[in-house]
């Protein structure tokens, strides 16, 4: 208390000293009733200011802690023991250790909730693509034909094909239950090449089970008729085809129209005609649908032979065509058959009885 009136002193001694530069600046050192009535307002109110600051901050202080002035500067100071016990100062709150951070973040703190990624799938293997008949009728639309199997043979045929010229054997094996079909070319003009097919029989006439395909240079190619799943396969493309009653390889087609014609020689009469699917090594998987176009007679190396000609019609562009004439006299065997793709023609015609060996 005694600082705090010694301040207020030295400040009134200010006030004064102030007064008098302001009364000899004004005309002397006289103090003038009108000078001291303008400051003493002024200087009272502001000493009184100054003691109800110092004494609002000593009640504002914290408890345990005193007041002390060194040099002008206000410091807190602890106070005695015994008031210490009295209001002990609060202990300080003890923060929790830290953990130690983990370098892999967990899927919910990576990333918003919005923005989660979706686990990465491995790949499957590839699976076959399944395909719808490419042209025509479903296979349910194709129809079912009585039929009627010729019997076991071994024919020499010409093959044409452009300006060459070759040796082809063509023979039949059915069995008890199964058959087996085999086209093959000899020698450098028919660039060798074996046609395969093999199967069974069922109500609808010849069953395949597997055609192959072999040529030089190129390997083999096959088509499987999955008949425990119902479906296609091929060595080559992975396509999958519904395998339906009575579809054909592009080998076993020429003997199944065959023994349909000989079953009801009607189908190749005028009016008739004989449809059926027909599936190739490559994938491909077609209606051919036959017509009769005209009993013809051709001449062949055995002499002038009476024939059926039916003709399959391409279908889109660089579709096959064939053209067959069905010799009534050999169990309506083709006697002659030309392919047609394009400008590529192939060229098949009877030649005789392949020698016993």
């Amino acid at each position: 208390m005694h600082r705090r009136s010694l301040s207020a002193a030295r400040v009134a001694a200010l006030a004064l000293c102030v007064l008098a530069l302001h009364a000899w600046l004004l005309g002397g050192f006289a103090l003038r009733p009108m000078a001291v009535a303008i400051v003493v307002p002024v200087v009272v109110p502001a000493i009184a200011a100054q003691s109800m600051a110092v004494r609002t901050l000593d009640r504002g202080r914290p408890p345990g802690l005193t007041g002390s002035a060194n040099g002008g500067t206000r410091t807190l100071a602890p106070q005695s023991a015994g008031t210490a016990e009295a209001h002990a100062a609060p202990r300080p709150i003890e923060a929790p250790p830290m953990q130690p951070r983990s370098k892999e973040l967990s899927p919910s703190r990576a990333f918003p909730p919005d923005t989660q990624t979706a686990a990465v799938a491995l790949p499957s293997p590839p699976q076959p693509l399944r395909l719808p008949p490419e042209v025509g009728a479903s296979p349910a639309d194709v129809p079912v034909y009585a039929t009627r199997m010729p019997p076991a043979f071994a024919y020499a045929y010409t093959l044409r094909t452009g300006t060459t010229t070759g040796d082809v054997e063509w023979r039949w094996q059915p069995g008890e239950g199964r058959y087996e079909i085999s086209l093959e070319g000899h020698g450098a003009d028919t660039r060798g090449f074996t046609l395969r097919s093999v199967g069974s029989f069922d109500t609808a006439g010849i069953a395949p089970l597997r055609h192959t395909d072999r040529r030089r240079g190129r390997g083999t190619l096959a088509v499987n008729f999955q008949r425990d799943s119902g479906t296609i396969t091929f060595s080559g493309p992975q396509i999958e085809h519904a395998l339906a009653p009575g579809v054909q390889d592009r080998l076993s087609w020429m003997l199944q129209l065959a023994a349909i014609a000989a079953a009801d020689p009607a189908r190749v009469g005028p009016g008739g005609g004989v449809t059926m699917r027909v599936v190739g090594v490559r994938g491909e998987s077609d209606v051919w649908a036959f017509e009769p176009v005209a009993n013809e007679t051709i001449d062949l190396s055995g002499g002038a032979t009476p024939t059926h000609h039916l003709q399959r019609s391409p279908e889109r562009p660089y579709d096959t065509r064939a053209d067959v004439w069905l010799d009534p006299a050999r169990d309506y065997l083709p006697v002659r058959v030309r392919l047609s793709n394009g400008a590529d023609s192939t060229l098949l015609e009877w030649r005789g009885v392949v020698p016993a060996p």
